[in-house]
């Protein structure tokens, strides 16, 4: 006799079925959020969420984060244009805010001092940053071990995150 007969097929298939329902999997795939109220709408994609594509092509993304990802979400708008392609819509508040949080990371002005310790790893965003050491002095690389002397606490007053490529203490 079969060992894999019908009944196994019937039960294997409405298993497969039921996965999406399962997991809180949606329709338009990968958590995206489609667009408008037809099936041929533009979905969001990557891990932050700055893609604006075709559904059935949605991206895999590194889940680095940076201030301006933030904008598509608060002011973005993923829709067809006028020649039916998927895109963020322009706008000038869209504009604005990716200006501005771009500006606030490149005004940013190191610090330094007796127990302020910067390790200078590299970095691209905040999320690349963490603070560290023996006592909680040492700005370091998330993938850095952050080993530091113990004669230090952390500072007041300022921020652990990455200014000009480098992890450092910033006000």
């Amino acid at each position: 006799m079969n060992a894999f007969n019908w009944r196994h097929r019937i039960v294997l298939i409405v298993s497969l079925l039921a996965v999406p329902l399962l997991t809180g999997a949606e329709a338009n795939g990968c958590g995206g959020d489609s667009v408008g109220g037809g099936s041929d709408d533009c979905v969001t994609s990557g891990c932050s969420g700055t893609f604006c594509v075709e559904p059935g092509n949605e991206v895999i993304t590194t889940c680095e984060w940076r201030e301006e990802y933030a904008c598509f979400k608060q002011h973005g708008t993923c829709e067809r244009d006028a020649n039916n392609q998927c895109g963020w819509r322009p706008s000038q508040a869209l504009e604005d805010c990716i200006a501005a949080a771009q500006n606030a990371a490149s005004n940013r002005t190191p610090v330094s001092g007796q127990c302020i310790r910067n390790s200078n790893d590299a970095c691209s965003t905040d999320a690349d940053c963490k603070a560290g050491g023996c006592g909680g002095e040492l700005c370091h690389g998330v993938m850095n071990d952050g080993i530091s002397t113990c004669d230090c606490t952390a500072p007041q007053g300022v921020s652990c995150g990455c200014v000009n490529g480098s992890c450092s203490w910033w006000q």
